[in-house]
Parts: structure tokens; C-alpha cells; sequence
């Protein structure tokens, strides 16, 4: 017990410190508690992630749009072309591509803001590939739209990812007790530096921090 007093008074083994817990929650500012502040930043990610899915499965929506019209215009590409170079004027072409490919006027629209040597250049293939991956990426983000249990676990795994990247690097710390040195390592990209192999494998003899810790805490009870 003796050692473990000196312990919480010679290092931050305990510590306090005081923070302020007023924050802004839905525009009115509000003193929190631990759990609530927990809380209204988990509601915060839930809901920061649920509109950035909606805005990617927009986005996904209509590319597939525009691929699908672009797969029933390659398939008779000379037709299309014929009836751009033939047609008066923009709406003129508008109108006839519509008619003939079964277009709607986004789609058409699009095929004709393209230049034609672009068009010529699409293959059916590349199109059908990504047609594919457009609808179960649709898939995917619609589950999380819909399903809040899906929300949540990409919420968590998002979190994950971004402290596994946060703690790849190793951090290297020297403390100096009585003429020892003992090392730790910890991981931390942001305030550290990555050991080279050699230097990493001469610390591994070292005594370790702890225990020359607990010899000075016993030299000082002596």
C-alpha cells in the first residue's frame, strides 16, 4: 500500500483534472454529464454518417442512371451519331434519341454534352462492369440507410479503422531512474518515430520501466 501511494503522488498513475462541459446540443448550450456527452457525440456520428451515405447513394444513383442509358446508346453507336450530325439543332437531337433508344431527357441530354469521338470510345464491357458494381454499391448503402443496426456498425467500424491508423507508428520514450534507463514502447504516429530493427532489438535486455520504478519506490522506503 505504502508503494502504491507513492505511486499515485510521484506519477500519473491517478490524476484529475477538470474540463468544461458545456457544449451546444441541437443549438442550445447545455452542461453534460460523462454519459451524456457520450451520447450526443454518438448521435452526432449517427447522424453525420447517415447523411453522407444518403449523399453517396445519390450519387451512385445517378451514375447508374447515365450508364444504363449510355448501354442502350452503344448499341447501335453509328445510329446515334448519324442522328446528331443530322439533326437541326440540340433539341432537335433530344427529341429523336428519346424516341428511337427509349431515353429520358437526363439520359439524352448526357450523350449529347459528350463529344462524339469520347462516345465512340466507350466499351460494353467496361460499361456492363461498372453498371454492376454502381448496383451493389447501391445495395450496400441502402442497407445502411435502412437498417439503423447497420448504421451502428459502420459507425463502429469506421471508428476502429481510424484508430488503428492513429496508433501504427511506434513511439519511443527513455526514462532515466538512478542511473538506469528503461524504454517503453507505445503506439502513436502523431508524436513519434518509427525504430529502425537494430536499435529496436538492443532495448529488449533493458529492465523494464516498471521495474525500476518499483526498486525506486522501494530505495526511497529504505
Amino acid at each position: 500500500e505504502a508503494l502504491l501511494e507513492r505511486l499515485y503522488k510521484l506519477t500519473k498513475l491517478e490524476d484529475s483534472f477538470a474540463i468544461n462541459a458545456v457544449s451546444l446540443v441541437e443549438g442550445q448550450p447545455r452542461t453534460l454529464g460523462l454519459l451524456e456527452m457520450l451520447q450526443v457525440y454518438l448521435d452526432h456520428r449517427l447522424d453525420v454518417t447517415l447523411r453522407r451515405t444518403k449523399f453517396q447513394l445519390n450519387k451512385a444513383q445517378d451514375r447508374l442512371h447515365l450508364v444504363e442509358g449510355l448501354l442502350l446508346a452503344i448499341v447501335d453507336i453509328d445510329d446515334v451519331i448519324a442522328i446528331i450530325r443530322s439533326s437541326e439543332d440540340a433539341a432537335a437531337a433530344r427529341t429523336r434519341l428519346m424516341g428511337t433508344f427509349d431515353l429520358d431527357e437526363v439520359q439524352a441530354n448526357y450523350i449529347l454534352d459528350m463529344q462524339l469521338r469520347r462516345l465512340t470510345k466507350f466499351s460494353t464491357i467496361e460499361l456492363e462492369s461498372e453498371r454492376d458494381e454502381l448496383r451493389e454499391r447501391i445495395e450496400g448503402l441502402t442497407l445502411i440507410v435502412n437498417d439503423k443496426a447497420e448504421l451502428r456498425r459502420v459507425v463502429s467500424l469506421a471508428r476502429l479503422t481510424r484508430d488503428n491508423q492513429w496508433m501504427y507508428h511506434s513511439r519511443f520514450t527513455e526514462t532515466r531512474l538512478r542511473g538506469h534507463v528503461a524504454h517503453a514502447t507505445t503506439g502513436s504516429r502523431r508524436h513519434g518515430r518509427q525504430l529502425s530493427g537494430a536499435r529496436r532489438n538492443s532495448f529488449r535486455s533493458t529492465v523494464s520501466f516498471d521495474e525500476l520504478l518499483i526498486q525506486e519506490m522501494q530505495g526511497m522506503n529504505s
